[in-house]
């Protein structure tokens, strides 16, 4: 018979045989090393969870994406139908939009220490930047803020009239018995009409001006023909050219013929608005009107009879001209232009001054001392002309302005550059050049459709160097 073991429980004594002991502490055993395994297995699938939270929190996580700023770094772009990305099964490809800061971050660095760049989406977050707020030489980048606050002012349709005015009305006999006066406007699209080498400019003739006085009866002209430029100074430079006039510009006048070139078209003329007198006489010579004076400077009678006016075109296609093209002559009439909303004659000092206001108004203060940019005293940095650039899409004339900036691939200085690559045809910017200085300054619309905008300056970065570093980020956006 098996012995037997008396235990006591609460007073009451038990008796329990060996045996069965021994089965009670097995099965303990059991039960325990069971309950550790499952806690185990418990403790492990929580893991990936408590990896997460240390991620978010700010424990081991990923590093920023390279390219952006610490509070503008951009939310996780949504991945495409059909892209592997975030299928684990499929591989972790990126796609070439959460490449594009690094890429681009990487591009900006040739520009070494003389340059600076800002780039942000549509939403106005940075995706790279190189010094964005260091103020730089933009070159022809500020014809952007000449341009702008010309819009700004004067609206999109202003036109600006070159006259004819007598002090009386001609007789019976279509005679005017005294000068005739030519008043400039400022027009710089004027063109003499006459034929040779500067004809085909696009803008209103002197030829249209001379019929329109024989339509108004006039077949004589007794007295000179008096040339009125009192609308501007008398300067005809800007102070790269220390207030001369420029090789680069042209003669600067109220009332300038041809953008001041001789009648041969290979030098420019002393005096634009005396030149501009002496063509006038020619075209009506041809339409059979005598004028027997001769051509000399004065200014027209305030009270004085209006024969004739001839309109420049609207000054949304002045603009359009100034940027694409980058035509200096038209962005430094356009700066004394802004001086006569104050006073005349118009000055580029008074129109710098004026400049400045308007331009506070969009939201930015560059450093600036002419309107087409030769000077190397301008300075302006990427982030205020991104600003310009994006602030202008809540004006009026907004739209308007960013396509005056020519198309990559097809117009203007942007002709010969982006001939190939998904660039071409996809962004517009507004060049800029001069020795040791180039800049670029526009937006692309990207095959993603997202719309990204930019300002790229070297300041002496090796030009092809730049020009190259410009080039290959430009094609990035547009291919992202």
């Amino acid at each position: 018979m098996p012995s037997c073991r008396p235990l006591s429980w609460r007073g009451v004594r038990v008796s329990v045989s060996v045996r069965a002991l021994r089965f009670a502490r097995i099965m303990l055993i059991s039960l325990l090393c069971t309950g550790a395994l499952a806690l185990a297995g418990i403790a492990g699938a929580g893991a990936p969870a408590a990896t997460a939270r240390a991620s978010a929190e700010g424990g081991a996580s990923a590093p920023p994406v390279a390219g952006t700023e610490p509070s503008q770094t951009k939310p996780a772009a949504p991945q495409p139908r059909g892209s592997s990305a975030g299928n684990s099964e499929r591989g972790t490809a990126q796609s070439p939009r959460s490449l594009l800061p690094t890429r681009l971050r990487r591009l900006l660095a040739r520009l070494g220490g003389g340059g600076a760049a800002l780039i942000v989406d549509e939403r106005g977050v940075v995706v790279a930047s190189l010094r964005a707020r260091t103020r730089l030489v933009p070159a022809s980048n500020v014809k952007l803020f000449t341009t702008a606050a010309a819009l700004e002012l004067f609206g999109p349709e202003q036109r600006w009239q070159t006259r004819v005015v007598t002090a009386a009305w001609p007789d019976t006999e279509g005679r005017v018995s005294g000068p005739l006066y030519l008043v400039g406007g400022g027009d710089p699209t004027l063109a003499s009409g006459l034929g040779g080498p500067t004809a085909g400019t696009g803008g209103p003739t002197l030829a249209a001006l001379a019929r329109a006085v024989r339509d108004a009866g006039v077949r004589r002209v007794d007295g000179p023909i008096v040339a009125d430029a009192s609308r501007f100074d008398r300067l005809t430079g800007g102070p790269a050219s220390a207030w001369r006039t420029s090789i680069w510009v042209g003669p600067l006048s109220a009332l300038v013929v041809d953008r001041g070139l001789a009648p041969s078209g290979r030098n420019f003329v002393a005096d634009p608005a005396l030149a501009t007198a002496q063509r006038f006489r020619r075209a009506l010579s041809q339409l059979g009107v005598a004028v027997k004076g001769r051509e000399t400077l004065g200014t027209a009678p305030a009270d004085g009879r209006e024969l004739a006016e001839l309109a420049s075109p609207p000054l949304s296609l002045i603009v359009r001209v100034t940027n694409r093209d980058s035509d200096n002559f038209f962005a430094e009439m356009l700066l004394k232009q802004l001086a006569t909303r104050a006073a005349t004659p118009g000055s580029t000092e008074l129109g710098l001054r004026i400049e400045r206001a308007v331009l506070q108004r969009l939201g930015v203060q560059p450093k600036l001392v002419d309107g087409s940019g030769l000077s190397r005293a301008n300075r302006a940095s990427p982030s205020e002309i991104v600003r310009l650039l994006r602030n202008a899409l809540r004006r009026p004339w907004g739209p308007q302005w960013l396509r005056s900036l020519p198309l990559a691939g097809r117009e203007g200085t942007l002709r010969r550059r982006f001939r190939s690559g998904p660039a071409r045809g996809r962004c517009r910017a507004k060049t800029g050049t001069l020795t040791g200085v180039t800049a670029l300054s526009g937006y692309c619309r990207a095959r993603s459709g997202e719309r990204y905008w930019f300002s790229l300056l070297a300041n002496g970065t090796p030009t092809a160097r730049a020009r190259a570093t410009e080039e290959a980020v430009v094609q990035a956006l547009a291919d992202s």
